[in-house]
C-alpha cells in the first residue's frame, strides 16, 4: 500500500461554532458537538471553518451587506482550505442552506471535491414551499448535485425523497458518564429552550396554575428581543434562571422529573433538549407539533398533546403527579430512546458514509465492539 493509499481522510467541516455572548441555538451545539466526536475518533484529519458571525443588529441594506461579506470570507475560506480535504461537509440551518447553500456548492465543484449537506432543524420543507421559483431551483440542484444530503427527520426524508443521495442524521448526543436517577414521583417540570414565543413557554406558565399546589416549573435559556421577561416573573412556583451552560444541563436533568416541550416553532425538527432529556431517564411532555412525535411516542417515553391546548398540557402534567406508575414506565421508555440517539453509534455511521466518498484513503478501523451500526 503506498502513502497515497494509506493516509488517513482529511474532511473539511463548515458550520456555526458556539460564542461567547450570543444565544446558543440547537445547530450550534450539534456542530460543536459533531467536531467533538469527530476529534475524539481520529479516523479522519479535520479542518473546521467556522460559520458563526459576530453580533450584529443591522437592518436592511446593512444586514444584506453583512451577509455578503460574511459568505466571502467563506467562500475564500472553503477555495483555500478545500483543496486539502477529501470531503467537505457544509452543516447550516434552513435559512443558512437556502443563502450560501448554492454558492458552496459552485466552490465544491471548482475545487472537484465531494460535498455533503446537513441541513439543521426541520423546516426545510416549510422554506422551499415559501421559496421564489429560482430558490427553489436552487435547493433543487442542492439536493440533486450534492454527494450527500443529511436531513433530520423522517418528516423531511419522505418529503424529498427522490431528490439526491438523502440520509437520515437525527439529533444525538453522548450518553451520559452517570447513571440516570432514580425518578419515583413526578412534580418538579423543567423548560429548557430559547424563550421565543413559539416555543410555548407561556403555555407552560398558564399549564402550572392548573396543576397541583406541589408542581413547580424552571425555566431555563436566553432571554431574546421577543422575550416577555415580567411573564417570566410573573408565576409563584415558576422561576426562570437564564441561560444555561451546556456543562451544567446533566445536573439540571437530574435534579427535575419531567420535560415540557409545548412547541409550535415552525423550525422544529429533533430537538437536542428532548434528547439529553430522555438520555437521563426524563420523559416529555410535547405538543404533537411537526416532527415531535418522531422522538416523542404517547405513553410510551412521554405524552403528547394538542398544539396550544393548555388545558390539555395541565392534564398531562397532572396525569405523572397522580400516577406514579405510569410515571415510572415513562421514564424506562425515554432512557430506551436516549440510548437509540447515543452519538457515538450514529457518528461511526456518519463516518462510514464519508469515507465511501473519500478515494485513496486507508480503510475504516474495525468498529468498537460496543457501538453497533446505525441502519440508514
Amino acid at each position: 500500500m503506498n502513502a497515497a493509499s494509506s493516509r488517513k481522510p482529511r474532511a473539511l467541516l463548515i458550520g456555526p461554532l458556539p460564542r461567547p455572548g450570543q444565544a446558543i441555538g440547537g445547530a450550534q451545539v450539534s456542530f460543536r458537538e459533531l467536531c467533538e466526536r469527530f476529534r475524539a475518533s481520529g479516523t479522519f484529519v479535520i479542518d473546521v471553518l467556522d460559520t458563526t458571525r459576530d453580533a450584529t443588529y443591522t437592518r436592511g441594506w446593512r444586514r444584506k451587506a453583512n451577509d455578503a461579506v460574511a459568505l466571502a470570507r467563506v467562500l475564500a475560506a472553503l477555495l483555500v482550505r478545500g483543496r486539502s480535504a477529501d470531503v467537505v461537509m457544509f452543516n447550516a440551518s434552513v435559512n443558512g442552506l437556502m443563502s450560501a447553500g448554492p454558492w458552496v456548492q459552485r466552490a465544491c465543484r471548482w475545487i472537484a471535491r465531494p460535498l455533503v449537506v446537513r441541513a439543521f432543524g426541520g423546516a426545510l420543507d416549510l422554506a422551499q414551499q415559501k421559496a421564489s421559483p429560482a430558490q427553489r431551483k436552487n435547493l433543487t440542484g442542492i439536493l440533486n448535485s450534492s454527494a450527500l444530503v443529511l436531513l433530520q427527520t423522517e418528516q423531511l426524508c419522505a418529503h424529498f425523497a427522490g431528490s439526491g443521495t438523502l440520509r437520515r442524521l437525527p439529533t444525538t448526543r453522548p450518553s451520559p458518564s452517570s447513571p440516570a436517577p432514580a425518578r419515583s414521583t413526578c412534580r418538579r417540570f423543567l423548560f429548557l429552550g430559547q424563550l421565543r414565543p413559539e416555543k410555548g413557554f407561556d403555555e407552560a406558565l398558564r399549564a402550572l396554575e392548573l396543576c397541583p399546589p406541589d408542581c413547580t416549573l424552571d425555566l431555563y435559556g436566553p432571554e431574546l428581543p421577543t422575550t416577555d421577561v415580567a411573564r417570566l416573573r410573573s408565576q409563584p412556583r415558576a422561576r426562570w434562571h437564564g441561560e444555561l451552560r451546556h456543562d451544567q444541563v446533566p445536573q439540571i436533568l437530574a435534579e427535575h422529573d419531567a420535560l415540557l416541550f409545548p412547541s409550535h416553532y415552525d423550525g422544529e425538527g429533533l430537538p437536542g433538549a428532548i434528547v439529553e432529556a430522555m438520555q437521563s431517564g426524563m420523559p416529555v411532555i410535547a405538543t404533537s407539533w411537526r416532527a415531535l412525535p418522531e422522538i416523542v411516542h404517547d405513553r410510551r417515553n412521554g405524552l403528547l398533546v394538542p398544539v396550544g391546548d393548555v388545558d390539555a398540557l395541565a392534564s398531562a402534567m397532572t396525569l405523572l403527579h397522580d400516577d406514579p406508575l405510569l410515571f415510572r414506565e415513562l421514564c424506562s421508555g425515554a432512557l430506551i430512546t436516549g440510548r437509540e440517539l447515543d452519538s457515538t453509534r450514529w457518528h461511526s455511521q456518519l463516518e462510514s458514509w464519508l469515507l465511501d466518498l473519500c478515494p485513496h484513503t486507508a480503510p475504516l478501523p474495525a468498529p468498537n465492539p460496543h457501538c453497533s451500526e446505525v441502519s440508514p
